[in-house]
């Protein structure tokens, strides 16, 4: 591995870099690449992270495969990966997580939905307004709103072009 030491200031950098212009440092996704099998979640997770905000697409595979890791931070990671590239790949793992025990994979899977538009995800999302976890019931409220005025813009889009 390219860096070593103690996993926030691991976090840190990994966090930093993604920010660095790919130009720049081209070695910076085998260097992300690298960390997916670190045995630190969080760390894993910026790992995640920053292949999708660098746009690293061709880490897929290896991104995928880790939508059951044992952290959650990793899991809501995953479908934030999947969110940006592969959408169609992306809802049905979202709406699965609806149900994970952890509250931030839950949380991570709303917010995706709601990024996606995922209107035909509100049922399973209104279940969350009763949700044991405050930060899940404000992300379900939140995607809920949104999703119903984007499904009511759209049917007056809809009957206008009639």
């Amino acid at each position: 591995m390219w860096i070593k030491g103690d996993t926030d200031r691991l976090r840190a950098i990994l966090n930093a870099l993604a920010i660095v212009p790919r130009h720049e440092h081209p070695e910076l996704p085998a260097v992300y690449a690298s960390y997916l099998r670190d045995s630190r979640g969080l760390v894993v997770m910026e790992a995640v992270d920053g292949l999708r905000l660098r746009q690293v697409r061709d880490a897929h595979e290896e991104v995928a495969a880790l939508r059951r890791h044992r952290s959650p931070y990793v899991r809501g990671a995953v479908i934030r990966y999947l969110q940006d590239f592969f959408p169609d790949e992306a809802i049905p793992l979202a709406l699965a997580s609806l149900q994970d025990r952890h509250f931030i994979v839950r949380e991570s899977a709303v917010d995706a939905l709601d990024a996606l538009d995922a209107v035909g995800a509100l049922d399973a999302m209104r279940l969350l307004l009763n949700d044991p976890h405050p930060h899940v019931r404000e992300a379900a409220q939140w995607a809920i709103e949104h999703l119903e005025a984007s499904a009511g813009d759209a049917d007056r889009k809809h009957r206008k072009h009639m």
